[in-house]
């Protein structure tokens, strides 16, 4: 009687594990580069042209 041979295959459970992982670490990639677009855009519309400042400041002392 002949012995089968040993597999060293990793079982279901592992395949499938490994495939959330990556498919965590592909959703924390996306939400990592979305918050940072954001974030980039925010700085450029919280900057303003030189003349809504200077409204601004008239608006101020007007009020003063």
């Amino acid at each position: 009687m002949k012995r089968q041979p040993e597999t060293h295959e990793a079982g279901p459970g592992q395949d499938s594990f490994l495939d959330i992982v990556s498919n965590l670490v592909g959703i924390l990639i996306i939400l990592v580069m979305v918050i940072g677009v954001q974030a980039k855009y925010a700085l450029l519309e919280h900057r303003e042209a030189p003349e809504n400042h200077k409204a601004r400041q008239a608006l101020a002392s007007e009020r003063l």
